[in-house]
């Protein structure tokens, strides 16, 4: 089922057995279940415009510190072959892929997740993700949280759609960090913080 979802176009949403059926602010004009395609319109915003017109050159721009982060993210996340992996603003899943697990992507960009390839993408916002409860064995956002349009709801729909398990980062540069730090440590039990070149990296679990 896995290998017939990841053959069908990335620029969907899907419903999967495990999606919930509201709408969370996503207006959703089709919904069938088990694997079938579901049209999404996800609002607009600047940030999403602007993501959506760097797309051709995402990767060119991004793709070498990305995976210099999922490197260091692989010292603390040890996934097992049957776990189900979410990662909340991936872009065009340079952070997604490399995991040796079920791995499914959420982005608001339409555009980055058409650059995406052969995958399972979902056109969300993190503050609206369609999953029930407790999906996912691990979820993981890299420097994206420091984009979403209501950080606090964001982060609490990742606690929410998890198990327990996550990886979190966000720009240090940001001028939303002290907010993000106090959310993080409000929201989660934090194991471990790292600082990479570029982001502080939480471990939670």
């Amino acid at each position: 089922m896995l290998d017939r979802q990841r053959r069908s176009a990335s620029m969907k949403c899907y419903a999967f057995p495990w999606t919930r059926n509201v709408q969370c602010g996503i207006k959703v004009r089709e919904i069938r279940t088990n694997f079938q395609q579901v049209e999404t319109k996800v609002p607009r915003n600047d940030k999403m415009t602007y993501y959506d017109e760097i797309s051709e050159g995402y990767e060119e721009l991004h793709k070498e510190e990305q995976l210099k982060k999922v490197e260091l993210i692989s010292k603390y996340l040890k996934v097992k072959p049957d776990d189900l992996l979410l990662d909340v603003g991936c872009g065009t899943g340079l952070t997604t892929k490399p995991w040796k697990c079920k791995t499914v992507g959420a982005d608001p960009a339409i555009k980055l997740l058409e650059k995406a390839g052969k995958g399972i993408w979902v056109n969300a916002e993190a503050e609206h993700l369609p999953f029930k409860d407790n999906t996912f064995d691990w979820v993981i956002s890299v420097t994206a949280i420091q984009n979403f349009n209501d950080i606090e709801k964001g982060l609490k729909e990742i606690k929410r759609v998890g198990k327990g398990k996550y990886v979190l980062t966000f720009l240090k540069k940001s001028n939303k960090n002290i907010y993000i730090l106090e959310l993080l440590h409000s929201l989660y039990k934090v194991k471990n913080i790292v600082e990479e070149d570029k982001d502080l990296v939480f471990v939670i679990e």
